[in-house]
């Protein structure tokens, strides 16, 4: 494993990437060997390689695999991850992360965001407190297992002790998220996850038949304000008259496939991309090959799907039609329902 002009490449651009872009990257790299600028510039340049004390710090600092650098593996791909946990990565420290890469793509000149919608993007439903709040309770109580919510009960009038931090940090992922260029791929499958969620807490007690009802009504009102999107091509503020103040925002129907929660931002030439584990968790990679590779799924998928943002009235209509009659339905049934409580 010898170093070479090649792998001090590898190396520089590894660390370029793990950096924000409007920090210098040669203060950085001085900072990091605690080097002047000049013999920064000169690694910068292949004048002068990096020594084994070096990588070990650049590795070590910003999480590099040396087994990708010195190509050891050519089919193996570097992943970031931290699993949502109660002691060391709590739910705001996810909130936080996601809101973190959110708000730095955001910054960028050139970005683009691609979903692919098994669930609705999480950051549509952070526009309304009540369906905010609901998914945040699901998620911690049914992927997470956390040990406030194994036992407790979801009350809009009575939101658990320290939902407000999660719910502001929320908030401002979709005020993010708005201002990213996107696109999304939905089946007839995507709105079925709530609706699952809002039915399965009802019926188990978790939640009482009028508010069940009122997270139905909310999911119409954020139904039909996405759709009021896809007809602009635009995202924007619920209820907002703004309507210039998000990015484009391209809604794709697909028949046939099932969405993966799989994400792909694209900033200029580079890439990276998002793959969920255990429901809300996700492996981050910037790996270009791998890249690619989902790239050209997005690509293909989109082929052979219909693009119902703008254009495609008759199909948009009756795509929205659908998925708020599913809603209309689990609401009528709720109330048919005996409450549980």
């Amino acid at each position: 494993m010898e170093l070479n002009q090649d792998a001090q490449k590898s190396i520089l651009e590894a660390v370029k990437s793990k950096i924000e872009p409007a920090y210098s990257f040669v203060d950085e790299l001085a900072d990091s060997l605690s080097i002047s600028k000049d013999s920064a510039y000169r690694r910068i340049r292949g004048d002068t390689l990096f020594d084994i004390a070096e990588v070990e710090i650049l590795t070590r600092k910003y999480d590099i695999s040396l087994d990708q650098i010195f190509k050891l593996e050519n089919s193996t791909v570097s992943f970031q991850t931290e699993s949502i946990n109660a002691d060391s990565f709590k739910f705001e420290d996810y909130l936080e992360s996601v809101l973190t890469n959110l708000s730095i793509i955001q910054k960028l000149a050139e970005k683009e965001l691609f979903y692919s919608a098994r669930d609705i993007f999480p950051p549509h439903y952070y526009q309304i407190p009540e369906l905010s709040a609901f998914k945040i309770y699901f998620w911690l109580k049914s992927y997470v297992d956390h040990p406030l919510f194994r036992d407790l009960e979801f009350d809009l009038e009575n939101l658990p002790q320290g939902l407000e931090a999660s719910l502001e940090i929320a908030r401002r992922s979709w005020d993010a998220y708005m201002k990213i260029p996107s696109t999304e791929i939905w089946t007839y499958e995507t709105a079925n996850i709530t609706l699952r969620q809002i039915e399965y807490c009802y019926q188990a007690g978790h939640i009482n038949q009028r508010d069940s009802q009122l997270l139905c009504e909310k999911f119409k009102e954020l139904t039909l304000h996405i759709k009021n999107e896809t007809q602009i091509v635009r995202k924007y503020n619920l209820n907002s008259e703004a309507l210039e103040e998000g990015a484009s925002f391209n809604l794709y129907f697909n028949e046939t496939a099932i969405g993966d929660n799989s994400i792909l931002f694209k900033m200029g030439e580079k890439k990276m991309a998002f793959i969920t584990y255990g429901s809300i968790n996700f492996l981050a990679t910037a790996d270009k090959k791998f890249c690619d590779i989902i790239d050209g799924h997005f690509q293909n998928t989109m082929k052979h799907a219909i693009l119902i943002s703008e254009t495609s009235d008759k199909i948009r209509n009756r795509f929205f039609k659908r998925v708020l009659n599913k809603i209309e339905i689990l609401s009528q049934r709720i109330a048919e329902m005996n409450d549980t409580f």
